[in-house]
């Protein structure tokens, strides 16, 4: 005779077991994550420095509704059910501050309610003050990240999350991140499953901010093996709340730091530190996230802007990437 109970209970362990989200499943011998394919989704999006103004900033830097526009960006992002989000650092103003996570939370809650996972590096703000706690509450809200710096798979896609806080970093930290960068992009290279690697550090290695400065570390430690690897295609950072866009060496480097902080003003004379290849040529930008996907196995980055006046988010024409050939 048939045991109804013990039915009945499996039934709702199965049933159990299937509500459950997909959950980014950890590499067995590394710090990679492999993500489930979700939805067939076939585009992950960027964002960075989305902390709120502080008022000290506001004394030189103009509010343009930066709150509101963090959270129109993520309405915007998960609207697209991307099969993931990374986030390039700056998320909160400070990283001690649980009130300052809640705040991003609720922002971020289109991204949680869709289950749509985030992974992030830190930026300088995480570290701001109280540099213990602040990193208690990043491991607390992260918790899914294995490593400090780790390998997000996303179908044929690798994405590198490095930490460029060298200065929250000893001499032994900074040469074992280097090391495992090196191995970590030869192994994805000899990978046949991987068609595009990109590098997502907070401190930009290029920019012409007029706030920040461009990290001669991420340019000593980062670059070279981006440039020398045969799969990546495209270096991330933020910092500098603007949208820019740099190459050397064929392969390009973009700026995406307008998650809705605090607009930075642009050196745009002549006597700029960098050339900025992007179209745009005012000295402020606007808020932005970039959406990245592969299109019929070709690599295809779209910058998502949002108009100041009146806040609506449109894409700009998608950039095709092809091989190191950029242009």
């Amino acid at each position: 005779m048939v045991n109804m109970n013990f039915l009945n209970m499996n039934f709702f362990i199965i049933a159990f077991i299937f509500s459950l989200p997909l959950l980014p499943v950890a590499h067995a011998n590394d710090c990679r994550i492999i993500l489930p394919d979700k939805n067939n989704s076939s585009s992950i999006i960027f964002i960075s420095d989305t902390q709120r103004p502080i008022w000290v900033e506001s004394l030189w830097l103009r509010e343009t509704n930066n709150i509101q526009a963090t959270i129109k960006l993520f309405d915007s992002i998960a609207s697209q059910n991307p099969a993931a989000v990374f986030h390039g650092g700056d998320l909160v103003a400070f990283g001690f501050s649980e009130s300052a996570w809640s705040d991003f939370n609720k922002s971020r809650a289109p991204l949680m309610q869709q289950k749509i996972p985030l992974f992030s590096v830190r930026g300088n703000h995480e570290f701001l003050f109280f540099p213990d706690r602040a990193e208690q509450l990043f491991r607390r809200e992260f918790a899914h990240q294995p490593c400090r710096w780790m390998t997000v798979l996303t179908k044929s896609i690798a994405t590198i999350l490095l930490d460029s806080n060298f200065s929250q970093m000893s001499k032994e930290e900074t040469l074992q991140q280097n090391t495992w960068l090196a191995k970590e992009l030869s192994s994805l290279d000899q990978d046949p499953a991987i068609a595009a690697i990109i590098l997502l550090a907070h401190h930009p290695p290029f920019t012409n901010s007029t706030i920040v400065s461009a990290s001669s570390a991420v340019e000593r430690y980062f670059v070279p093996p981006f440039i020398a690897s045969s799969k990546t295609r495209l270096m991330l950072s933020g910092h500098a709340h603007a949208f820019e866009r740099f190459r050397q060496k064929e392969k390009e480097f973009l700026v995406i730091g307008g998650g809705g902080g605090l607009l930075q003003p642009l050196n745009i004379k002549n006597d700029a530190p960098f050339r900025d290849l992007s179209p745009y040529k005012t000295a402020l930008r606007f808020f932005h996230y970039l959406q990245v996907k592969m299109d019929n196995g070709i690599f295809k980055y779209t910058l998502f802007k949002m108009d100041l006046d009146n806040q609506k988010i449109n894409p700009e024409e998608a950039v095709s990437v092809y091989g190191t050939a950029i242009e």
